[in-house]
């Protein structure tokens, strides 16, 4: 499974630029104004394996397009830092036997590119999706998703308060932890069966999904975050978007025109502050 370079191994290898001089000798012609290069910036990604680029070319997934993009929007050099995993939001705030939670790695980046001076010009997120999708039926012991069954009723209930509670501490803690002017991108989830057909998968994911994204949505508003509603996007279109149940290379193209289309409708005290202008003449 292909994935991004992650963040930490970034931090150790990015290196700040510098320039000599030349020897002391005195400038005797004063060169034309140009303007000085953008220092480096940061774009973060969070969350779940659709944030590290799964499953197909990293350099084709929705978080490289979305660099690209805000590079070329920004007027100066964007990297791509990436901590998500296959997690849970669960093992997403308590981490694993082998490895610490995904929430503090996260505070600790922003803190570290903070310290060193690279803002980060957008973090995008979404988290949730695995807790939902590996629930069992009790009374048989199959996947919950496979399936219109009354025994997944109770576990999904519990999950999905549960999930509200998690996305508040989530959300919390970046607020916490990020500069005000850095632009929270938070993403719902799409139904991977809609293929277009009432399938058992289809419906039994669809009724729970609803109330999934109502939950994204309201804890966007209440955190301030950016909602990113990719669902009617994928709505009918499994066969084109998802591989498995991760986005194919269409399916993280439209996610990078989403991420997109929020960023350019964000209010101007969001992008401005990190566009790279030229020095005035």
């Amino acid at each position: 499974m292909s994935r991004a370079i992650t963040a930490l191994c970034l931090l150790l290898l990015v290196v700040p630029a510098s320039s000599c001089g030349d020897g002391g000798k005195p400038v005797t012609t004063a060169p034309a104004p140009t303007a000085a290069p953008a220092s480096t910036a940061a774009y973060v990604s969070l969350g779940d394996s659709i944030q590290y680029g799964c499953c197909g070319d990293v350099n084709r997934s929705s978080g490289e397009l979305f660099r690209q993009y805000l590079s070329q929007r920004l007027n100066r050099p964007v990297e791509w830092l990436t901590l998500a995993d296959n997690g849970t939001a669960e093992s997403f705030i308590h981490g694993t036997s082998r490895e610490a939670p995904q929430l503090d790695r996260a505070v600790a980046l922003l803190e570290s590119l903070r310290d060193r001076g690279e803002p980060v010009v957008a973090i995008t997120i979404c988290i949730g999706g695995n807790d939902f999708l590996f629930l069992i039926d009790p009374d048989t012991g199959r996947p919950c998703h496979e399936q219109l069954a009354s025994g997944c009723g109770q576990p999904f209930r519990q999950t999905l308060e549960r999930y509200k509670g998690q996305l508040d501490q989530i959300l919390s803690r970046l607020n916490e932890a990020k500069d005000s002017r850095t632009p929270l991108l938070l993403m719902n989830y799409y139904n991977t069966w809609d293929y277009g057909e009432l399938t058992d998968e289809y419906i039994s994911a669809e009724s729970g999904l609803v109330l999934i994204n109502q939950a994204v949505a309201n804890a966007a508003r209440k955190h301030g975050a950016f909602l990113v509603d990719i669902y009617p996007l994928f709505k009918g279109k499994a066969h084109e978007y998802i591989a498995g149940v991760d986005p194919s290379d269409e399916g993280h193209r439209v996610i990078a025109q989403a991420y997109q289309q929020v960023y350019e409708s964000l209010p101007p005290e969001f992008a401005q502050p990190f566009e790279a202008r030229s020095p005035t003449p």
